[in-house]
C-alpha cells in the first residue's frame, strides 16, 4: 500500500492508539522494534515468526504475545491490521487469511514513518552504515544529556534494545530503501551514509534507486550527507539546508586521523570553527568513524556543542554483528559481522587486516539469490587480503532460488583470472565449522561474514574456544588411543587424500586407517558404530570427489592380502574387495573365465564396483553375481546370496550400510584369445579417456534418456570452470586439469545438473559419489 491515500490510512491507524495489530516477522530486529513503539501507543500487540530468538523473549517482558510459526489461527477476531517483515512471504496463512477478511496489510517500511510524525525525527538512510550510524546517533545523545525515542535494526550494547521510548520529542530510525519505502519519509533531519547499486531487483535499475532517495531527501527539512559518496553528493547537494561531513578541508564536519594504536584511534574533529580531539577505541575502521561523522552532525543540528560531543565519542560502542569481537584471548580473534554487500565485506576485510595476525580466515554466507545474482561479479575482489575463504549457500530469506544467484555461481565467479582466492565451499554451517576446528591456527583472525544463518558458526566457534581452553586443542581428532588394531594395520592423522582417487582432488582425512585384515576391518566398523565416530571406505577412488574441505572422522582403505583374493571355487570367480577391476579381468583372461568382459577400462575395484553396481554397455555386476561376503556397520560378517541384495541401476540398497570383503560371479568358459579380443574393442571404444584424469560418467542416465545427450544439448561441451571442463567427446565427463579443485567439478556440474532441470524438467542424479 505505497500510494497517497495508503499512507493517510495508515497515519489514521496509528494516531488512533487503539485495536490490535498482528506482526508477522516480529523476531526480525526492524519489526520488533516497531512492535514496541505500537505498544508504547497504546495498542494490542501480538506476532509470529519461523523462530524465536531472544527478541521473543524481550517483547514478552514488554506484554507482547510472540507466537512460533505461521498460522491462519493467529488472527483472532480481535486483530484490526496487519504489518508484516519483507522476508514474510506472499502466502503466509495469515496473509491468506487476512486478505479473506480484507483486513488492512502493511510493510515495516509504512508503518515506521507514520511513527515519527509529531516528533524531531532523523531517518537514517544509506546503502550501509544505517543500523551503526543510528545506534551511533542514540548513543551520542544519550552522552549528552537527551533522551530520545529510537527504532534500530540492530543491538547495540550501549542502547540496550531495538526500539525505545525517551522523554525528548527526538526520535531516531533506520528508514530501508529495499522495497522503495524510503520515499514515504518526511523527516526533519535525513541522513544519507552513502547510495550504492543493491535491491535492484526491485527498482529494476540505478536511475530509480537514486530517484528514491531523492524523494526523501526532498521531503525532508535538512540533508546530513557525506562527501565521498559521489551519488549521494548529486541526490543531496542541492538540498537548501544541508551538511556535508568527510575527510577532506572543505567538508563542513571533518575528522582528521591523527593516530592509531592498540588503544584504538584518535582523531581531530573540525565543525563550524570549534574542534576537539577524539579518543575512539570501539570505533574501528574508516568507514565507522564516517557513521560517526554522520551522527555527530545530526547531533549538532540538533543544536549540540563539539566539546560535550568529543567526550560522547569516546563511549560509542558497535552494534551486534557489527566489527563483533566474540574473542581474543584464546589464541584466536573471533570477528562477528553482518557484512553482506561487497562494500561492506571489503570495508571489514580492510579494518581486520590492519590488526595483528597470522593469517586471515573468513566464512561467508551469500544473502538473497537476487542480490547474489546482482553483485556477483564484484564479491571476489572485497575478499582481497583473506587467507582462506569458506562459502556457505545463500540464505534465501523467503527468496525462491535463481539462475546465477546461487553460491555455486558465486564460487565460478572466483576463479576467473583476478580473483583474490579460491574459496572452499560448505555444504552447512555444521559442515564449515567442522573443518575449521581442525584448521584453525593460534594467531588466526576468524571473519564470521553475513546476513543470515551464518552466526550461529560465530557462537558455537565462542563456546567451543572457552571449552577447549585454546585454538590448538580445537585441531585434536577424536580419541583414537581405545580403537583396537593390530600391527597389519596402520593409522595416519592428517592424510591427504587427493592421491587417492583418479581425480586427484581433495584435502584431508582426520584419521586414516590401512586396514590389513577382516579381523581389523570388523574392530574398526564396530568402534566407529559404538563412538557415533563418521566412517568412509575409499576403494579405488574411481567414483568419488573428495572436498576440499577433507573428510571428517575416519578414513580407511582395504589393502591386506586378505581383500586382495583371485581363485576359483566350486565353478565361480571369486573375488577379493580390494582387487582392481582390470586386475580381476586379466586374471579371468588367464584362467579362460568370461562374463565380465564388459568392465573392461572401468577404473576402481571390485568392492567400490559392488557399491554401486558398476556396469558398461547395458550389463551390471548383479547380473552375473552369486553371492556376496559383507560385514555390518557394526561389524558383524555374512554371505548373502546376490538375489537378495536389491540391485538396481548404478545402486545396491542392501549395500548402502555394509561393506564387500568378496565376491563370487558366475563365468563361464571361453577361449582366451576371444576374450582378449573382446577386451581389446571395449578398450579402444574408450580410448579418447586416455591421459584424462577423470570419474567416468558423473550422472546416472535417467531412464531411457542419456545424461551425455541432455547435457550436450543444454550447451555443456567444453563448460569450464577452474580446472574443471567437460570435454569435447562426451557431455557426461569431467575432466580435470592441474590446478583444479574439487568445488570447481561441483561447480561445474551443478551448473549442467540446473540446466538440465530448467529445460528438460529432469533432476540429473550423481553416479560419483561425494565424500565430506
Amino acid at each position: 500500500m505505497n500510494s497517497t491515500s495508503g499512507r493517510q490510512i495508515i497515519r489514521d491507524l496509528v494516531e488512533g492508539g487503539s485495536g490490535h495489530v498482528h506482526l508477522l516477522g516480529i523476531c526480525g530486529v526492524g519489526v520488533a522494534g516497531i512492535a514496541f513503539l505500537l505498544k508504547q501507543r497504546g495498542f494490542r500487540v501480538s506476532g509470529c515468526d519461523e523462530t524465536r530468538n531472544h527478541l521473543a523473549d524481550w517483547l514478552a517482558s514488554n506484554d507482547i504475545t510472540v507466537l512460533e510459526d505461521h498460522d491462519a489461527s493467529h488472527l483472532d477476531e480481535s486483530v484490526n491490521w496487519l504489518a508484516r517483515s519483507a522476508a514474510v512471504p506472499e502466502d503466509a496463512p495469515e496473509l491468506v487469511h487476512a486478505g479473506e477478511r480484507k483486513l488492512p496489510i502493511f510493510s515495516r517500511g509504512e508503518v515506521l514513518p507514520a511513527l515519527i510524525e509529531g516528533n524531531r525525527s532523523v531517518a537514517v538512510a544509506g546503502s550501509h552504515g544505517k543500523t551503526t550510524t543510528a545506534s551511533f546517533l542514540v548513543q551520542l545523545l544519550h552522552a549528552c544529556g537527551r533522551d530520545p525515542s529510537w527504532c534500530i535494526g540492530g543491538d547495540t550494547p550501549g542502547v540496550h534494545a531495538v526500539a525505545g521510548v525517551g522523554a525528548d520529542d527526538i526520535i531516531v530510525v533506520e528508514a530501508d530503501e529495499s522495497d522503495g519505502t524510503l520515499a514515504g519519509y518526511s523527516p526533519d533531519i535525513a541522513i544519507v551514509t552513502n547510495i550504492e547499486s543493491d535491491h535492484l531487483e526491485h527498482y529494476g535499475g540505478d536511475d530509480a534507486l537514486d530517484a528514491c532517495f531523492r524523494r526523501f531527501v526532498d521531503q525532508s527539512s535538512q540533508v546530513i550527507y557525506t562527501g565521498t559518496d559521489a551519488r549521494a553528493a548529486a541526490v543531496c547537494a542541492e538540498h537548501p539546508n544541508r551538511i556535508r561531513f568527510g575527510f577532506d578541508a572543505d567538508d563542513e564536519l571533518r575528522a582528521t586521523l591523527l593516530e592509531e594504536n592498540g588503544d584504538g584511534r584518535a582523531w581531530l574533529l573540525e565543525a563550524a570553527g570549534s574542534s576537539g580531539r577524539v579518543q575512539s577505541p570501539r570505533v574501528i575502521g574508516r568507514h565507522n568513524v564516517s557513521n560517526a561523522l554522520a551522527a555527530v552532525a545530526a547531533c549538532v543540528a540538533l543544536g549540540i556543542d563539539i566539546d560535550t560531543l568529543c567526550e560522547g565519542l569516546a563511549t560509542l560502542q558497535l552494534p551486534r554483528r557489527r566489527f563483533e569481537v566474540l574473542s581474543d584471548s584464546r589464541g584466536l580473534t573471533l570477528i562477528n559481522d553482518y557484512a553482506h554487500h561487497p562494500t561492506e565485506i571489503a570495508a571489514l576485510v580492510k579494518a581486520a587486516a590492519n590488526m595483528p595476525h597470522e593469517r586471515l580466515i573468513a566464512v561467508f554466507q551469500p544473502h538473497r539469490y537476487t542480490r547474489t545474482l546482482a553483485l556477483r561479479d564484484a564479491f571476489p575482489s572485497a575478499f582481497t587480503g583473506v587467507d582462506a575463504l569458506v562459502l556457505l549457500p545463500v540464505y534465501a530469506a523467503s527468496e525462491t532460488p535463481l539462475i546465477g544467484g546461487s553460491t555455486w555461481d558465486l564460487y565460478a565467479g572466483f576463479r576467473g583470472e583476478s580473483s583474490p582466492c579460491t574459496p572452499m565451499v560448505a555444504e552447512s554451517v555444521d559442515e564449515a565449522w567442522a573443518y575449521l576446528k581442525r584448521t584453525l591456527q593460534t594467531g588466526d583472525i576468524l571473519l564470521v561474514i553475513g546476513a543470515g544463518d551464518v552466526e550461529q558458526l560465530a557462537w558455537t566457534a565462542k563456546a567451543s574456544l572457552e571449552a577447549a581452553g585454546d585454538v590448538a586443542r580445537l585441531a585434536s581428532p577424536t580419541d583414537l588411543d581405545s580403537l583396537p588394531l593390530s600391527d597389519d594395520s596402520e593409522l595416519r592423522i592428517g592424510e591427504p587424500l587427493c592421491d587417492k582417487t583418479t581425480l586427484g582432488l581433495g584435502g584431508l582425512a582426520d584419521a586414516w586407517i590401512d586396514v590389513g585384515t577382516v579381523a581389523d576391518f570388523q574392530s574398526v566398523l564396530a568402534w566407529t558404530h559404538a563412538n557415533a565416530v563418521p566412517l568412509t571406505l575409499i576403494a579405488g577412488g574411481s567414483n568419488v570427489l573428495v572436498s576440499d574441505m577433507g573428510v571428517r572422522g575416519i578414513t580407511i582403505k582395504l589393502t591386506g592380502p586378505e581383500f586382495y583374493v583371485l581363485e576359483e571355487r566350486d565353478g565361480l570367480a571369486i573375488v577379493g574387495a580390494a582387487v582392481p577391476v582390470n586386475a580381476m579381468l586379466d586374471w579371468m583372461e588367464s584362467q579362460g573365465m568370461s562374463g565380465l568382459e564388459f568392465m573392461e577400462s572401468i577404473p576402481g575395484t571390485l568392492g567400490g564396483g559392488m557399491q554401486m553396481n558398476a556396469g558398461a554397455w547395458g550389463k551390471c555386476l548383479g547380473d552375473q553375481l552369486a553371492w556376496i561376503r559383507c560385514v555390518d556397520r557394526a561389524g558383524s560378517e555374512r554371505r548373502v546370496p546376490g538375489d537378495q541384495l536389491d540391485l538396481g541401476y548404478r545402486r545396491c540398497e542392501f549395500l548402502r550400510d555394509r561393506y564387500v570383503i568378496e565376491a563370487a560371479f558366475h563365468v563361464s568358459p571361453r577361449e582366451r584369445e576371444v576374450i582378449t579380443a573382446e577386451r581389446l574393442e571395449i578398450r579402444e571404444r574408450r580410448a579418447w579417456m586416455a591421459g584424462h584424469r577423470s570419474a567416468g560418467s558423473f550422472f546416472k542416465n535417467p531412464g531411457d534418456e542419456k545424461a551425455g545427450r541432455l547435457l550436450e544439448a543444454v550447451g555443456m561441451h567444453g563448460r569450464r570452470v577452474g580446472g574443471a571442463v567437460i570435454g569435447t567427446h562426451h557431455a557426461n565427463f569431467v575432466i580435470v586439469e592441474n590446478g583444479a579443485t574439487s568445488a570447481d567439478v561441483r561447480a561445474l556440474t551443478q551448473h549442467g545438473r540446473r540446466e538440465v532441470a530448467e529445460r528438460f524438467a529432469v533432476e540429473l542424479e550423481p553416479e560419483v559419489k561425494y565424500l565430506t
